[in-house]
């Protein structure tokens, strides 16, 4: 049986691509012509070796620029930063701290929670951005 934490972060990264897609698809309708990857890149992007750890983080800061003046990025380079960064800091903890693999120590699940928050800010702010009007794929309305 599969246990239900593995079952909710399945749903909830199906759910952010999605939420990427549509947005992506969104942005492509607010601001034409000005993006550097296709629509298909919001999902294809999570996939390709090595161009994973910065295509997705461009096409978010595209997607953030088509909704508006230019505006900082921080958020986005921060929910980033922790997102690559969870993965190394979780095995640099283990093999330093601990003598085996468990997750469920107070380093990862704070590290966990952190790009979860950041995540959600990124999604608030990019969805912000958008306008309310009748777009293709998610009307905000």
């Amino acid at each position: 049986m599969v246990p239900f934490p593995a079952v909710l972060q399945l749903s909830c990264w199906a759910a952010f691509l999605v939420w990427f897609f549509r947005v992506r698809a969104n942005a492509e309708v607010i601001a034409p012509g000005g993006h550097r990857y296709p629509v298909g890149f919001a999902i294809g992007a999570w996939a390709v070796p090595l161009a994973m750890w910065w295509l997705p983080r461009r096409i978010t800061l595209d997607i953030h620029r088509a909704g508006g003046p230019p505006r900082d990025a921080w958020l986005i380079n921060a929910w980033w930063f922790v997102w690559l960064a969870d993965g190394p800091l979780s095995v640099a903890f283990h093999y330093l701290f601990l003598d085996h693999f468990d997750y469920r120590n107070p380093v990862d699940q704070s590290i966990s929670l952190l790009c979860a928050l950041l995540a959600i800010a990124v999604i608030r702010r990019v969805t912000a951005g958008q306008p309310a009007g009748p777009l293709p794929y998610f009307n905000m309305t």
